[in-house]
């Protein structure tokens, strides 16, 4: 059982990991439409 819980709280950080790159390189799913003018960045 403790075997489970290790190997599922692994998959979460990895598939965690993968999403916050993707989103972070604006590739897979999480890319700009060609049509779309890019999202300004925050005024500071």
């Amino acid at each position: 059982m403790k075997k489970f819980v290790i190997i599922f709280a692994m998959l979460l950080m990895l598939s965690g990991g993968t999403i916050s790159v993707l989103k972070t390189m604006e590739i897979g799913p999480f890319a700009t439409p060609e049509g779309e003018p890019a999202k300004p960045a925050l005024p500071r």
